[in-house]
């Protein structure tokens, strides 16, 4: 049965109380309470028509032809916000006709309206925990916003000046003793302290303005939740940490086209050439010349390879913590998304509408209680379970008990006929909390793996490029509903009576 239809008959068992107490006619009381509901449907309505008319005006603006550029730089910039802000969007909008949903009476099956139920409440619950999760988020932001503010300044010096400026200043050194080429240290490392210094000069303009970013990101938790804070923060991150990308790009470019030049200088001292038509390596005649050549180019890029392997390294360990952040917070935004907070609830209330499968349960009878059955049951000695039952049971008022199979199994294949009385109940197991969160949390994991992360490792060690964000699932996407305002308006009104179940009829009429 479907939580409306519960909420019915607990609104109108105390509509019918309050009647008895009030000592007030009932008719007066139900146009009361209807006068109520419906002003309360009316105000609901009136704002969430102010948010569509919001939302439709921005989608237009940002599909206008004159600013689809700029959209196009949003979307680079904050495209984890854009992907988050879309889906709940999507959710804001859609949410009348989820709410309005038939009810139990109207759905071919049980099965399916179970079903329909469960969607409908995990929408609306997913929306309610999100943005509850986002205003305590906020509430703590706007509290703690100055010394959140010394705290992310304090992180920026001591990333700027103890790790990066440090770091490369030892790398232009004898890094743990290493011998490095002291030209082309000296090269890439002023190269990366003059990056650092243009990043830390524009953070000295942007600096003011971080207690107005850190009030944008605690109110955006209170009125679209937690996912689309995370989601800003990541964003944000990644922006800040422009300048570490930018140099772990440059070094791994260098890197890679190194490495790529060795192992075609490696294949050239074998006799082979890579085919690219074909994809293989196959066998090739060069001269003496282009072996000279090799020979002159492959010695100074080896010996120059361990220089530019060391700031590889390092560029890279600083971007993949700074990767490791972002995807743990793209991992909890998925696991938000995805998280069946009404399935949860329903399961801790009422565990049995959650059936996973049948068993057969036995029960031996106590003969001095005066039970008996005429005939012999043909019975599994080993498995317990009941095969066959010769004649009925007598006598109703058997004393019942609990117990374990007979001692002295005897081999599983052999059926017996044995003299105790027994009965096989048949009976449903019910779902553990794990077996209905799995099949949810599991579409998180759906984009992963293991050729992922062994893809992401070559990518490490030959220089390529390691992704910011992995392929987690998200949220499904409902329709966009692009109708009039007084359409939507409408549609929100009876939404909300339908699931309040205001009806014409008097309620003390069930009574």
């Amino acid at each position: 049965m479907d939580f409306a239809i519960l909420l019915k008959l607990w609104w109108q068992l105390q509509c019918h109380l309050i009647t008895k107490a009030a000592f007030l006619p009932p008719v007066l009381i139900s146009s009361m309470i209807n006068c109520i509901w419906i002003m309360v449907a009316a105000s609901v309505a009136f704002v969430a028509t102010l948010f569509y008319i919001s939302l439709q005006f921005t989608a237009r603006i940002l599909h206008n032809g004159a600013l689809l550029f700029l959209n196009q730089i949003f979307l680079k910039l904050f495209g984890n916000t854009w992907i988050n802000l879309h889906v709940r969007s999507r959710q804001l909008i859609y949410w009348p006709v989820i709410l309005g949903g038939s009810g139990f009476r109207f759905q071919p099956t049980v099965a399916v309206a179970h079903r329909t139920a469960l969607l409908r409440h995990s929408i609306w619950s997913a929306i309610a925990f999100d943005i509850f999760l986002g205003s305590i988020g906020g509430l703590i932001l706007i509290i703690h916003c100055e010394a959140t503010c010394n705290w992310v300044l304090c992180l920026v010096h001591d990333i700027t000046d103890d790790i990066l400026r440090s770091g490369c200043a030892w790398l232009m050194g004898v890094p743990a003793g290493f011998k490095l080429n002291t030209k082309l240290a000296e090269t890439l490392g002023m190269f990366s302290l003059t990056i650092i210094q243009v990043w830390s000069t524009l953070w000295f303009f942007v600096k003011p303005l971080l207690k107005y970013g850190i009030k944008v990101l605690a109110v955006s938790g209170f009125f679209l939740g937690f996912t689309i804070q995370a989601a800003l923060f990541v964003d944000i991150l990644l922006l800040t940490t422009l300048h570490i990308s930018t140099l772990h790009w440059l070094l791994a470019l260098v890197y890679s086209h190194q490495i790529q030049a060795l192992a075609a200088l490696l294949r050239l001292f074998r006799g082979q050439k890579r085919n690219h038509l074909r994809a293989r390596i196959d066998s090739y005649d060069y001269s003496v010349e282009q072996h000279v050549v090799g020979s002159l180019v492959f010695t100074p890029l080896l010996l120059l390879l361990p220089t530019t392997s060391v700031f590889y390294i390092f560029f890279t360990i600083l971007n993949t913590a700074v990767s490791l952040v972002c995807i743990g917070f793209q991992f909890l935004i998925s696991i938000l998304h995805a998280f069946p907070y009404a399935e949860i609830v329903i399961w801790l209330i009422h565990p049995k509408r959650f059936p996973s499968g049948i068993c057969f349960k036995q029960i031996w009878a106590n003969s001095s209680s005066g039970t008996r059955f005429s005939g012999p049951k043909k019975v599994d000695v080993h498995s317990g379970t009941l095969l066959a039952s010769v004649g009925t049971v007598e006598d109703s008022s058997a004393h019942l008990i609990n117990a374990e199979s007979p001692t002295g199994f005897q081999p599983f294949d052999s059926l017996s006929y044995v003299s105790q009385n027994v009965i096989s109940v048949l009976g449903t197991n019910i779902a553990s909390l794990g077996e209905v969160i799995s099949p949810h949390l599991g579409k998180t994991f759906k984009g992963l793996s293991l050729s992922s992360g062994v893809s992401c490792a070559y990518k490490v060690f030959s220089g390529g490029r390691i992704p910011s964000s992995l392929n987690f699932g998200v949220a499904p996407l409902l329709p966009w509903m692009s109708i009039s305002f007084k359409e939507f308006w409408w549609l929100t009104y009876e939404a909300v009576l339908s699931c309040l179940y205001i009806s014409v009829e008097p309620f003390w009429v069930d009574f």
